[in-house]
Formats: structure tokens, sequence, C-alpha cells
């Protein structure tokens, strides 16, 4: 959940940033939500698992 909430906020703060155009704020806020996104790759297929079961959480994570 901190993961979403940390790729949730940078992206807010992406989209702050470049309405101010300050280039600096808006690289460190977009580097903050890329590697939020990658993280939550991982994490998803994990829930995935967790919540339909190991015998269909190929077919389910594909479809998330």
């Amino acid at each position: 959940m901190l993961v979403c909430i940390v790729l949730g906020l940078a992206q807010f703060g992406v989209l702050a940033t470049g309405l101010m155009q300050n280039l600096a704020l808006f690289l460190l806020c977009s580097m903050i939500s890329g590697f939020g996104g990658g993280a939550i790759f991982p994490l998803f297929a994990a829930m995935t698992a967790d919540y339909f079961g190991e015998n269909n959480n190929a077919s389910n994570y594909g479809m998330v």
C-alpha cells in the first residue's frame, strides 16, 4: 500500500511541477514515479496469487 501511495503522490508532483515549469523538481518527481511504478509490478503478481490462488495466477495476472 505504501508503494501505491508514493506512486500516486509522485504523479501529482509531476503534474504540479510541470505546471510550475520547475525542471529540477519535475525530474525528481518523475524519477520517484518511475521507481514506484517499477516496484508495483511484482506486488501485483503477489496480490493476484494471494487473491485468486496459485492455479489461476498467470491468466488473472495477465488480465490485471
